[in-house]
C-alpha cells in the first residue's frame, strides 16, 4: 500500500532548553568531570582490562529517567550491554554486588573532591 499524502505533524516539536538538559545530565552522571574519573577506572569484573569503562546506572529513575549519579558503577562496552540485558543475572555471573559497589565509588568520588 502506498500512503496518497504525507503524515502532517500536528504539533511542533519542542526543543529542550540547554540549561535543563545540563541539569538533568549533572543528576544522572554527576557532571563531566566524575565522567572522566569513571572512565578512568578498570571494569568491575575481575579479569576485564578493557578500558575506557562507561559509566553505568544500576536502577532506573522512572519514566526514561536516569538514575542519580550515585547509583553507578565502571563497566566496559562488552559488560555494559550485559548489565542492561540483566542485572540480577549479571550479579550471580560474576558474583558482585552492584548495590555495594556503587556506594564504594560514591564514597571515593566525595572523599577525592
Amino acid at each position: 500500500m502506498k500512503r496518497r499524502k504525507p503524515l502532517k505533524r500536528r504539533t511542533r516539536l519542542r526543543r529542550v532548553n540547554a540549561q535543563r538538559r545540563a541539569s538533568r545530565y549533572i543528576l544522572a552522571y554527576g557532571g563531566r568531570e566524575r565522567v572522566r574519573w569513571m572512565k578512568g577506572l578498570p571494569c568491575i569484573v575481575t579479569g576485564c582490562t578493557r578500558r575506557p569503562s562507561d559509566c553505568a546506572h544500576i536502577e532506573a529513575g522512572g519514566l526514561g529517567m536516569k538514575a542519580t549519579a550515585d547509583k553507578t558503577v565502571p563497566v566496559c562496552r562488552l559488560h555494559h550491554q550485559e548489565l542492561d540485558a540483566g542485572k540480577r543475572r549479571f550479579e550471580v555471573k560474576y558474583n558482585v554486588d552492584l548495590q555495594q559497589l556503587a556506594a564504594e565509588y560514591a564514597r571515593q568520588w566525595e572523599s577525592r573532591a
